[in-house]
This record gives C-alpha cells, sequence and structure tokens, in this order.
C-alpha cells in the first residue's frame, strides 16, 4: 500500500492517475460492476479522478454499448486495467491483485480474477477484526480506511496502545506438516514499516502479522465470488527476522547513458 501520494502519471484514456486510483477502481468494479451498476455508474461511485472516466472515452474496443455491463464486458474492463497497473508500477499491481493458492512451492499465486481478491481479502480482514477484539484490540471507524492509504491494513486500539496490523488472505493450505509454514507477499512499503520505519501519522507500540489461509471460495452463477472459512496464523509481535525474506521481484533501471 502506497505510502507517500504518488505522482498522477499514469494515463488511462485522456485521464492521468496514480496506480492507486487505479487498484481502487479495479476493487470497486469488480465487487460491483453487472451486478448493482453499469460501468459509468460504478465509477462514480469512486472518489479518484477516474470517477469521471467512462468507457467510451478510455476504452473504445470494449463494445458498442459501454454501458450495458454484461459480464464479459466487465472481465474486458477489468484486464484493461489490470494491464495498465502492471505496466506502470510492477510492485504495486502485485499488492492490488488476488493472492489465491498455487501447486507450486512458492505458496500465494496470482488469481487473475479480482473479484477473488476482494472476497478473499475482505474475509481476512473481517477474520482479523474479530481475534483481535476478542483480545481487547478494537478499531476506530475513523481509521477503517487505514489499508487504504497506509502500507499497513488495521490501526487498532487498547487503552492507551496502539498496534498496527498487516492482514493476509489466502486460500493456500500447509502441504505435509501443519508446521510447515505459509508463504505470503510483502511489498516493499510493508516491509519497511515491519522492520520499524513507520511512515504513519498514528504511530503504534506494536506491529503484528495476521494470516488467513485455507479460505474456501464459491460463486453462484452471475454473482461475486464468496469466501468463507480459513485458519489463522498470528505473529504478535510481529518480527520480520522469524520467517525468511526471499527476493520476488527486482526494478531495474538503465542508465540513458553508460
Amino acid at each position: 500500500m502506497a505510502v507517500n501520494a504518488p505522482q498522477a502519471d499514469i494515463a488511462v484514456g485522456d485521464i492521468f492517475v496514480t496506480a492507486s486510483d487505479i487498484a481502487e477502481a479495479i476493487t470497486w468494479l469488480a465487487t460491483h460492476m453487472g451486478t448493482q451498476f453499469t460501468f459509468t455508474q460504478g465509477m462514480q461511485g469512486l472518489s479518484n479522478p477516474l470517477a469521471a472516466w467512462s468507457a467510451k472515452r478510455g476504452y473504445k474496443g470494449l463494445k458498442k454499448h459501454p454501458g450495458n455491463s454484461t459480464v464479459p464486458a466487465k472481465e474486458k474492463i477489468l484486464d484493461y486495467l489490470s494491464l495498465i497497473l502492471v505496466a506502470a508500477d510492477p510492485s504495486r499491481a502485485m499488492e492490488a491483485a488476488a493472492w489465491t493458492a498455487s501447486d507450486t512451492p512458492a505458496g500465494q499465486g496470482l488469481s487473475a480474477n479480482p473479484a477473488e481478491r476482494v472476497a478473499v481479502e475482505m474475509r481476512a480482514m473481517a477474520a482479523a477484526r474479530s481475534y483481535f477484539a476478542g483480545l481487547g484490540w478494537l478499531e476506530d471507524q475513523a481509521d477503517a480506511d487505514a489499508y487504504k492509504h497506509e502500507s499497513f491494513d488495521l490501526v487498532l486500539r487498547r487503552g492507551g496502545e496502539v498496534k498496527h496490523v498487516e492482514v493476509k488472505g489466502t486460500t493456500q493450505i500447509t502441504k505435509g506438516s501443519p508446521d510447515a509454514g505459509i508463504r505470503v507477499f510483502l511489498t516493499r512499503n510493508e516491509v519497511d514499516h515491519a522492520h520499524g520505519h513507520c511512515k504513519a501519522a498514528m504511530k503504534c507500540q506494536s506491529i503484528a502479522l495476521f494470516i488467513l489461509f485455507g479460505i474456501k471460495l464459491t460463486a453462484a452463477p452471475n454473482e461475486p465470488p464468496s469466501a468463507t472459512g480459513g485458519s489463522r496464523l498470528v505473529r504478535d509481535p510481529w518480527i520480520l527476522g522469524h520467517g525468511t525474506l526471499e527476493p520476488a521481484a527486482y526494478r531495474y533501471h538503465v542508465a540513458a547513458r553508460s
């Protein structure tokens, strides 16, 4: 999740936006478009510059009547936005993508369906809130959107203490021994925050990692996916050195002149 306000330098049609704006649009459309709103109505529910963007202006090849939000049109526009996000900011795209089960030893994998990410992510967030509430840690309504602009997901309070929580959801299950562990993806900002480099206005006394794994995804015809179940793995306090941090990608800058 972005910590500093980035430059709005990504072109979507004739509008310039940030990677976070695109990620927010993908989340909104995956949840609402085709079930409650047309494309244009759905975009107007956003609070960023893409609220004024229409399929006619930005994606002329979508279909002849972009206001008719059929499932094929929905998938095309989500694919289009996802491709722009990947090209513009690979690390932000990884964070915005759906982390679901993989058959490879790498553990978490990328889901091509943004709606699955929404369902898995919201299931994990609900489970984390419930777990910490049972320990007396509560979330102020004013902090409910922290995950949209901070490098962590929850701001919790108990007495005079503040805790930041990083939440990860996945359909991944442990293979072999129950002690085999779970692999999740972390962005650079999440790693920096776990190392203690906190840029949030509301500082904390401790950081926790909450993982909900083994989440079950189901979907009825023409309905968004539903996520249920899951087992929790909690590290509180979260000490990054107690796990293994592996590089998943590199950003490579090529100088114009050698």
